[in-house]
């Protein structure tokens, strides 16, 4: 497992075409939030944050019916945010390409919740991987990701299927290649500061 800091993955992204024009807002905590509410909100006063840094202006979060945000100030800009206890990270473009992000702590454990997002053929690629428990952990994540990147009320993550798991074009990430209604999304996946981060556009 090889551990990207941020600056040099965006760097390698811009390179090969991925995500250009997109900026990455960022934060991270030395310790991370046990308090639920407090957690709640820390989560919602930095994404506050990052997004007033980067356009210099007081801004306010607002969620369409199926929960994805934007911008009330700016609602054709687009943003995907993500959080955990202890990090919070926001892709955020003024393009008019879709864009989807989720991370989530290396140390999560999936292994109730299996069954319940990943069919046998999945867990049979996520085995085959040098580190299993690692793979197990992209998958949820990128399905996450394409959950938040279809933008449809009422799909499951059940409903994603995992096709194939291989390298990038840019060393150290991961594409993972996922199947929903006959269509196929390459969603890619790296690891950021004890974090899985999982990400794609199109």
């Amino acid at each position: 497992m090889y551990i990207l800091s941020l600056p040099h993955l965006v760097q390698s992204l811009n390179e090969v075409g991925i995500l250009q024009d997109t900026q990455w807002l960022y934060t991270i905590l030395d310790k991370p939030i046990t308090d639920r509410a407090q957690r709640r909100k820390w989560e919602q006063a930095t994404a506050q944050s990052l997004l007033e840094g980067q356009l210099q202006q007081a801004v306010t979060i607002e969620h369409y019916p199926t929960g994805r945000p934007y911008i009330k100030e700016y609602p054709e800009h687009k943003i995907s945010i993500s959080h955990t206890n202890q990090a919070v990270i926001i892709l955020y473009t003024e393009t008019k390409k879709s864009i989807a992000i989720d991370i989530e702590r290396m140390d999560r454990d999936l292994k109730a919740v299996t069954k319940h997002f990943c069919k046998e053929s999945e867990q049979a690629i996520c085995q085959k991987q040098t580190n299993p428990s690692h793979a197990f952990l992209q998958l949820w994540s990128a399905k996450e990701t394409l959950f938040k990147f279809l933008d449809v009320k009422g799909l499951t993550l059940s409903q994603f299927i995992l096709k194939d798991i291989s390298h990038s074009q840019i060393p150290h990430i991961k594409k993972l290649t996922l199947k929903y209604n006959k269509h196929t999304y390459d969603i890619y996946a790296c690891w950021i500061d004890g974090h899985i981060c999982t990400f794609m556009e199109e």
